[in-house]
């Protein structure tokens, strides 16, 4: 379930360029229980500077064509029936755990062309280093 009405409770400025957008999606279950929801969101601009490099397989405008403007690398992570006094600290430790573990992924200077490669691949079911006849 996506939430995209949501404002994000911050924005992450990352070494590439990109801006990292993190939402609380979280609400009331039942009495004080709470789904606490936490998601990060980076939308990513295709780019012809991403695929200017003489080896590269695929063109920009195949990759244009196939995905449009930009792709969006999400995350999200859930927490069920947690007590309303534990939300916030839940959220946080949520945040935490994919900031330790990402955010050196998404800020690196190849983050942007691989994942739009990867999502590229992944739709057209085309494999890497595919030989052409």
């Amino acid at each position: 379930m996506l939430f995209t009405m949501s404002e994000p409770v911050e924005t992450i400025d990352l070494n590439n360029g990109l801006k990292l957008k993190i939402y609380n999606h979280s609400r009331k279950m039942a009495g004080d229980r709470w789904l606490v929801f936490f998601e990060a969101r980076v939308v990513i601009e295709i780019k012809r500077d991403y695929f200017n490099k003489p080896d590269n397989e695929i063109s920009y405008d195949e990759i244009k064509k196939e995905l449009g403007e930009k792709v969006i690398f999400r995350y999200e992570k859930r927490r069920n029936f947690i007590d309303v006094r534990e939300k916030d600290r839940i959220f946080e430790e949520l945040k935490n755990q994919f900031l330790n573990t990402a955010l050196k992924y998404i800020s690196s200077n190849d983050f942007p062309e691989r994942f739009i490669l990867n999502n590229y691949y992944q739709r057209t079911g085309k494999v890497k280093g595919m030989i052409k006849f």
